[in-house]
């Protein structure tokens, strides 16, 4: 991938947490964009791709496919775009982080939610992999919730001790929060469909 394709990369999982150790891998989120003509042709179809070596876990995500899962409110890609660990950013990536932060939505308690509560009955009620690692991934991510839909801003706090039944009151908090929630349902579509616009036409 060429680097005039790349809208912005960022650091995500447990060092954008400020909770990964010595043998942790480092995870990287990429925006990336294909050319129109590619697009209109059928010659690719924009998407996902992962890539993983020895220390790294590179994920990256089309610009296109990146607004279509912004206005659904999927937690992974809000997480990607405002993450505090920045490796590349363009001035389209900047603009993009402020249009979220502006517009912080709502509907981002349906993908925080659904991943807690899977994750919450898979590794911890049936004690499949119940450990301080899996507990801190899930309560991370529901304190992050919980404080934007409560209005108080966006920030990557990381989580520390946890036990079932604190897990347990995490879900039933944000529940609370989002019926509670005063934010805008989602982020503005015409936002960012005029923001991939300028990206395409640049």
């Amino acid at each position: 991938m060429n680097k005039e394709q790349i809208i912005g990369k960022t650091i995500i999982g447990s060092h954008m947490w400020n909770m990964n150790h010595k043998n942790s891998d480092v995870d990287y989120f990429t925006i990336y964009k294909v050319s129109t003509y590619q697009i209109l042709t059928g010659a690719i179809n924009p998407r996902s791709v992962f890539k993983t070596t020895d220390k790294e876990d590179n994920t990256y995500h089309e610009v296109g496919h990146v607004v279509n899962q912004l206005l659904k409110g999927n937690i992974n890609f809000i997480l990607g775009v405002l993450s505090p660990s920045v490796k590349i950013k363009s001035p389209e990536f900047i603009k993009l982080r402020e249009i979220i932060i502006d517009n912080i939505p709502k509907n981002i308690y349906h993908s925080i939610h659904g991943a807690a509560v899977a994750n919450y009955k898979k590794y911890i009620l049936s004690n499949k992999e119940d450990t301080s690692k899996k507990r801190g991934t899930i309560a991370r991510t529901l304190t992050f919730g919980i404080r934007v839909l409560d209005g108080q801003g966006i920030s990557f706090l990381p989580a520390t001790i946890w036990t079932e039944k604190n897990i347990e009151s995490l879900i039933q908090t944000l529940d609370e929060s989002h019926k509670f929630s005063a934010l805008p349902e989602t982020i503005p579509e015409k936002l960012l469909r005029d923001w991939l616009l300028k990206v395409r036409l640049s």
